[in-house]
């Protein structure tokens, strides 16, 4: 059951600026109110995944710097020699705060293998007790249909993109969120998945197709058994009543006076075709045909409770 008060935000990441993750938590914490913050990163080479947890521990250190240099009226930017340099900056009170809220949540990190992407992310899911909101905003395009798929596959409904709708950007401390406006329209939060040609579409992965298809023959066998055991027990309890009579009929022949039951032999002899009869008249009256092969029956027998089954299955 997920706890509504387990909210994760799971950030894809490429770009070192800090700038666009801190817009991002900064909405979910108002809007969603997140209580940790994922930042995924994904490599092809496995032998750069140690290289790749160091970037990201760098950005994630960049983005709690920029926090505090916020929360004390300062932004740390890059000049025209592509130094890190920091400047003072005209910041109310209120979104101090703001940032000082974003600077107390949690931060770790993560590196997916690529080749590995689809079962970290079921992994990840795993976690019942958690909801995942997932952020694309800053990941390379060269994966983003992958990780759009995966989620979407598994029913994954919160995949959100920050888009500045700003006439011109200024690649500063005006692309801040404290700077934008939701009701100016400057920035909006998009659920890429609700869009016109995105709601209700469903698709699943190759994997996920051939475990369907794993389920439904063995759910299929499994039918097969349970109609295949019906229709041998009810044949065994026929036969067993069947033989039954003829023994009772033998007894009640040697035992009884010949000169008694003679005037009932026609009944007596005719007595071991009634199976047979018996047979007939049950293919006539359940199977709606006229067959002289009684074991036909067991067939009748055994797709008749594999309807049955599958009726009920599909109540359910």
């Amino acid at each position: 059951m997920v706890n509504s008060n387990n909210v994760d935000l799971c950030i894809f990441v490429t770009s070192a600026v800090p700038d666009v993750f801190i817009n991002a938590i900064g909405y979910c914490l108002e809007h969603h109110s997140i209580s940790n913050v994922l930042l995924i990163s994904i490599t092809k080479d496995k032998g750069q995944k140690s290289s790749e947890e160091d970037k990201l521990r760098q950005i994630r250190d960049s983005i709690f710097r920029q926090l505090t240099l916020l929360q004390a009226g300062k932004y740390e930017y890059k000049n025209k020699e592509k130094a890190t340099a920091v400047r003072d900056i005209e910041i109310s009170p209120h979104h101090r705060m703001r940032y000082a809220n974003i600077g107390h949540l949690p931060i770790s990190t993560k590196v997916y293998i690529y080749s590995e992407l689809e079962t970290e992310i079921e992994l990840l899911l795993q976690k019942k007790e958690h909801r995942y909101l997932f952020d694309v905003s800053a990941i390379l395009k060269a994966y983003l249909v992958d990780v759009f798929a995966l989620l979407l596959a598994r029913r994954v409904v919160d995949i959100y993109a920050f888009e500045l709708r700003l006439r011109d950007r200024f690649y500063d401390e005006r692309d801040l969120i404290h700077n934008l406006s939701l009701d100016t329209g400057d920035y909006e939060y998009v659920n890429i998945t609700q869009s016109q040609y995105v709601a209700g579409l469903t698709f699943e992965t190759k994997k996920q197709l051939q475990l369907k298809e794993q389920s439904h023959q063995a759910l299929e066998t499994l039918i097969d058994n349970i109609s295949t055991k019906f229709a041998k027990r009810t044949m065994l309890l026929y036969g067993i009543s069947v033989l039954f009579i003829w023994t009772l009929m033998a007894r009640s022949i040697l035992l009884a006076d010949w000169n008694k039951i003679e005037p009932w032999t026609f009944v007596f002899f005719g007595l071991p075709t009634l199976p047979y009869v018996g047979s007939v008249f049950f293919q006539l009256g359940f199977q709606k045909c006229f067959s002289l092969r009684p074991e036909l029956m067991f067939e009748w027998l055994r797709t008749w409770r594999r309807n049955s089954v599958l009726r009920t299955i599909a109540l359910k």
